[in-house]
């Protein structure tokens, strides 16, 4: 692998740089990252090819170079001004898992004015309402120093909250095996993305307008590793990774509870997003079809209505891959970076 910074700075003359694993190598280059961070940092001009993956911020700040690699670490291509970069490989397929407190809880999530949110968690069961799931009290909030249970009914703050997905450890585990509405979380491999659906409602003055609640998009995982049907307490390396995992700490109450359930674990470029974005009958005609590949029908039902039915179930929702899921995506990134200008998803 050749080190952070490579092409850092080259001039208008340029060059040409090829990088290529040897010959004897026996690991897939186009699987694994050849290039360090920073590679082509403010480059000017040249060319540059390599057989296999670059890392964060690659061709930050490229002014001239023309360059192919097989797909990018986090921030890459950000400010570019000039050449040309060819991003090659599978791209991820898009799944969407409606999350968090609805309408049929006591709870809500509050969507603040200026966009930011806070994704309050469904309670945990009865049988659950033990350590180690953790207390409404004690999940601090993400956009302000606050506790959850701050915008939520007194009584919340000693009731175990089902914390899924973890924003902090990068998981979500879903009964995959045995719940029809996440069945088609089954399909889901590293390198694709599951996008989360929750319902927010407007928060100001210490009050929540209830009637005024909508559906955006909170945050992403990137999948990395998929633990299928855990059965029994993982070993050591699986466990670390997942111990967090609101089933996983089931099973720890109770083992009967290792009961099948998967575990999808996210990159480096997984996010919470720091705006909720907006889902409505635009953006969704746009973007969304149902599972035989038709568009919604809007007739007869209230806008929330139409996108809480076709999102109950969780499922694979664009393939980059076909030209119109190309195009399907590209209008969902526009979505999430018209309020988030820092995120970059590569589809």
């Amino acid at each position: 692998m050749q080190r952070d910074q490579t092409g850092h700075g080259i001039y208008g003359g340029g060059g040409l740089i090829a990088i290529r694993p040897p010959e004897t190598s026996r690991f897939a280059s186009h699987e694994s990252s050849i290039l360090g961070n920073t590679v082509l940092y403010g480059a000017a001009g040249g060319e540059l090819f390599a057989a296999g993956r670059a890392s964060e911020r690659f061709a930050v700040r490229n002014s001239g170079v023309r360059t192919v690699v097989e797909r990018v670490g986090d921030h890459g291509c950000e400010y570019m001004t000039g050449g040309r970069a060819v991003i090659l490989g599978p791209r991820g397929r898009i799944f969407l898992a409606n999350v968090g407190a609805n309408r049929s809880h006591a709870v809500q999530s509050p969507l603040f004015p200026d966009g930011t949110f806070e994704l309050v968690p469904i309670p945990e069961r009865d049988a659950f309402q033990a350590e180690p799931a953790p207390r409404y009290g004690d999940l601090r909030c993400f956009n302000s120093a606050k506790t959850l249970a701050d915008y939520l009914p007194a009584r919340y703050s000693k009731i175990h909250a089902h914390r899924d997905p973890d924003f902090g450890e990068w998981t979500y585990g879903d009964l995959c095996h045995y719940a029809p509405r996440a069945a088609g979380l089954k399909r889901l491999r590293p390198g694709d993305l599951l996008f989360f659906l929750a319902r927010l409602v407007p928060f100001r003055e210490d009050r929540f307008d209830a009637e005024r609640g909508g559906f955006f998009l909170v945050g992403v995982l990137e999948i990395e590793e998929v633990f299928a049907e855990i059965r029994e307490a993982p070993p050591g390396r699986i466990m670390r990774r997942i111990r967090r995992n609101a089933h996983v700490l089931r099973g720890l109450m109770d083992p009967a509870h290792f009961d099948g359930f998967w575990v999808f674990t996210g990159t480096e470029n997984s996010r919470l997003y720091h705006k909720a974005v907006p889902v409505d009958r635009r953006l969704a005609e746009r973007v969304f079809r149902d599972a035989r590949g038709r568009p919604w029908v809007w007739e007869g039902r209230s806008e929330l209505q139409v996108i809480g039915s076709y999102t109950r179930s969780f499922r694979m929702v664009i393939d980059p891959n076909m030209p119109r899921g190309a195009k399907a995506a590209s209008a969902l990134l526009f979505a999430v970076q018209k309020e988030n200008p820092e995120v970059h998803h590569f589809f």
